[in-house]
């Protein structure tokens, strides 16, 4: 009896640590900062071709226009 008693503990802490790897890991969401001049920004481009960027990537882009 005290080996099935062991073999049930043993299978029940692998399912549980199986259980635990399983599990999905919490990604920090995926953005980058693009640095850009304001003429650039303020031709519509960025407007046009972002959206379609971040479905396709799901990456969020910052868009930061100097001088």
């Amino acid at each position: 009896m005290a080996l099935d008693r062991r073999r049930l503990i043993g299978s029940l802490l692998a399912a549980a640590c199986a259980a635990v790897l399983a599990m999905p890991a919490s990604a920090q969401q995926k953005s980058i900062v693009v640095a850009s001049t304001t003429s650039t920004e303020q031709s519509g481009l960025f407007g046009h071709i972002l959206p379609m960027f971040t479905g396709k990537t799901g990456i969020q882009v910052r868009v930061v226009a100097l001088g």
